[in-house]
């Protein structure tokens, strides 16, 4: 493994733990497993399965093989001012599929294992999400909202 990828991979276990801590704190039982990048997250009779994705580069965040049904949610932890000062983001799996799905067919492409999820704003539509996000940002009340529903629901909706 080289540097730069044990690197990246410790910023997606800090990423990891940080969610871990953060819902254990607002009552949810978490389940954290060794070789998936996802926990399993349960309070009362409700269970949701959550992605951290790490947040460690200006340009983006990858998300290789990602798929559809990978979660209910994914949690973009912001490391980029290191794990003290971090930042989430909890955003629907089906609405960051969706928005990548769309960027990536305008772009001509339908490659859908290697796609990079792109912070600044540019001229090209898989780019300018930091402006998208920003009402996901440290939405944590989607968890209980998706725990009393049962079901993920997306701020657009709501």
């Amino acid at each position: 493994m080289s540097t730069r990828s044990k690197s990246n991979h410790e910023k997606a276990l800090v990423a990891k733990y940080w969610t871990a801590a953060i819902l254990t704190d607002l009552g949810f039982k978490v389940e954290i497993s060794s070789k998936a990048n996802r926990l399993t997250v349960t309070k009362g009779d409700c269970t949701l399965t959550v992605r951290p994705k790490a947040c460690y580069d200006e340009r983006g965040v990858p998300f290789n093989g990602f798929e559809i049904h990978d979660s209910d949610f994914v949690i973009l932890v912001d490391l980029r001012r290191g794990g003290l000062r971090a930042q989430a983001w909890l955003v629907p799996t089906q609405v960051v599929y969706t928005w990548m799905e769309e960027a990536y067919k305008t772009l001509g492409s339908d490659h859908l294992r290697q796609r990079t999820f792109y912070w600044e704003d540019g001229s090209k539509p898989h780019y300018g999400y930091e402006r998208k996000l920003e009402p996901y940002r440290n939405a944590w009340e989607l968890l209980c909202q998706a725990n009393a529903t049962k079901t993920a629901v997306s701020l657009e909706l709501l």
